[in-house]
């Protein structure tokens, strides 16, 4: 017994003995973070879409270059051109878009969701990076753009509101599969699922902790609206929750690690914002405060 417990202590002495080494080799040489340049993307754009794949690339659909919608996808290899990367061109989308969604699926497809080509659109399709096949799909029940689509448990996706030319479009819908659909013929369908309390674009979601979703500020009627609201995606209704201290549209809204929300920044009518919130969604009676 004695000497198990001397065992443990001269564990535990060398383990800070390490740390404290450690600790002053650090002190001595810091650790630097650089940017370095990597490949251009071509051609240059905003407005577009990065989304992460399993794998570790990066797929870029669509945007703006000038005043021209693309329908350019690329792919970024950062394990390529010796740790520098390298971008893969892709076919094109089959309607140029930008300012639309784009999600990735369990399958590893990437649903691409309406967008602007001019005019706003309800065109829908899936790309699979690895076989690079576009698959048309159904039409969303109505055109978006700056809207959000938010993957739910179960295959489903839920697309809310839309810029809708400042207003804010208030209603939502899901995309789902189809219960007769089969391996060999995946087929799939929009529906429409309950509607806001407030129309809105340019807004926010995060998924809680909980699987709820936070939907956060955006326009409405033609301003930035200081609303928020929270979806449940069992029984697919919706609750007002805590509003922000200051409107926002344009901004940022992070998970933390302790299911609290970090909302930084944004627009309010013409003014950038500097000031920052946190919602915590175990407060008022789950309202979130």
């Amino acid at each position: 017994m004695m000497l198990s417990s001397l065992t443990r202590i001269s564990a535990i002495l060398a383990f800070l003995f390490v740390c404290a080494l450690a600790n002053q080799v650090w002190g001595q040489h810091p650790l630097q973070f650089t940017w370095k340049s990597a490949p251009e993307i071509l051609p240059g754009r905003y407005y577009h879409t990065t989304t992460p794949l399993p794998d570790g690339r990066v797929l870029v659909t669509g945007g703006r270059s000038g005043h021209t919608p693309l329908g350019s996808v690329r792919i970024f290899e950062p394990a390529s051109n010796n740790g520098n990367g390298e971008w893969l061109l892709l076919p094109q989308l089959q309607y140029r878009r930008e300012r639309h969604t784009a999600t990735l699926m369990p399958a590893g497809w990437i649903l691409i969701a309406g967008g602007l080509d001019n005019v706003p659109t309800n065109k829908c399709e899936f790309i699979d990076p690895v076989s690079q096949v576009a698959i048309t799909l159904p039409d969303m029940n109505d055109v978006r753009y700056e809207h959000t689509a938010t993957y739910l448990r179960g295959g489903r996706v839920l697309v809310i509101g839309s810029k809708d030319y400042d207003r804010g479009l208030p209603d939502c819908e899901i995309f789902e599969s189809l219960e007769t659909a089969t391996a060999a013929d995946p087929r799939w369908r929009w529906r429409r699922t309950a509607s806001m309390h407030f129309g809105r674009g340019k807004h926010r979601t995060v998924t809680l902790l909980d699987g709820r979703i936070l939907v956060i500020g955006g326009v409405h009627n033609y301003a930035p609206t200081i609303t928020c609201e929270l979806f449940d995606p069992g029984t697919e209704t919706w609750s007002l929750a805590a509003s922000m201290h200051m409107p926002r549209e344009g901004h940022t809204a992070t998970l933390l690690k302790d299911g609290r929300v970090l909302v930084t920044g944004g627009d309010m009518g013409g003014a950038e914002i500097s000031s920052c919130e946190i919602f915590d969604p175990t407060k008022n009676n789950g309202k979130g405060e």
